[in-house]
């Protein structure tokens, strides 16, 4: 059985010895609680935004910051940051959630966890398009090494992606560490880096100012938590659909079907 920590139930005996997937973790009330998300990071985000460029405009002390940068470029600088910028883009992203979810599927025998990584990173995706398109920040104004995307500034999507995937799945792995904690250490230090990287990437290249990037790596923060949410909520309508099928006046660790190392669901005494 898996070790799980931080709320998240490991996959039952039961599930285990029929192949079960543990059902579809989400229902009607997910789905409204990730409509709401939405409209939330979209609302505070976009305000945001709105009253940064509304105060100042971009302010003196990112400028200086981008032009540093700028002044520092070398060949091989490009080459790495390009790479790391690529990364980050949505073919890529796409492309490791596949990867991800189904690796989470077959390694814990459950969509949970491959559903909470499709729920945050949707609501960080639809979230930050939304609110690029209302605030409409214009780029710093140095040399841009990539290709204007029609999205704007503010906020930084590559680094939202990235805060949001990596430490996403860094989270999962917190939750399936419960007595052997250095996985879920190494991990996290892994995406901490990816997004450090990345960030800086954006900003050497001139696509972003430092508040796009700040404001990126907290709205991917705030998907995961929200993400989680969601799961949570959809988590604890299906355990109440499910608790028919056990034993209601026993406590979780005496379930037979569960617990017991003799019962067999396939078991039928018979009687000579």
């Amino acid at each position: 059985m898996s070790e799980v920590s931080i709320g998240v139930p490991a996959t039952s005996a039961r599930e285990v010895r029929t192949g079960s997937l543990g059902g579809w973790p989400l229902g009607w009330r997910s789905v409204g609680l990730w409509f709401a998300a939405y409209a939330a990071l979209t609302a505070v985000w976009a305000a945001a935004g709105r009253l940064l460029v509304a105060a100042s405009g971009p302010v003196p002390r990112e400028v200086a910051v981008n032009r540093w940068f700028e002044a520092r470029r070398t060949p091989g600088l490009d080459n790495l940051t390009s790479w790391l910028s690529r990364t980050a883009d949505v073919g890529p992203k796409l492309a490791l959630i596949a990867l991800f979810g189904l690796l989470f599927v077959v390694l814990w025998r459950r969509l949970d966890e491959a559903v909470f990584l499709v729920a945050l990173m949707s609501l960080e995706v639809t979230s930050f398009v939304t609110t690029t398109a209302l605030v409409s920040r214009a780029r710093p104004d140095v040399v841009r090494l990539d290709a204007s995307p029609p999205t704007s500034s503010f906020p930084s999507g590559h680094v939202a992606a990235t805060t949001a995937l990596y430490l996403g799945v860094a989270t999962v792995v917190w939750w399936h560490s419960q007595r052997r904690r250095w996985p879920a250490v190494v991990v996290t230090l892994l995406a901490v880096l990816g997004v450090v990287a990345v960030a800086l990437a954006r900003l050497y290249r001139g696509m972003h100012y430092l508040t796009d990037v700040g404001a990126g790596t907290l709205l991917g923060l705030a998907a995961i938590a929200l993400g989680y949410a969601v799961l949570a909520a959809g988590r604890t309508a299906r355990d109440q659909r499910q608790l028919p099928d056990r034993p209601d006046h026993l406590p979780d660790h005496l379930h037979p079907d569960d617990h017991h190392p003799g019962h067999h669901p396939d078991h039928v005494a018979v009687e000579s």
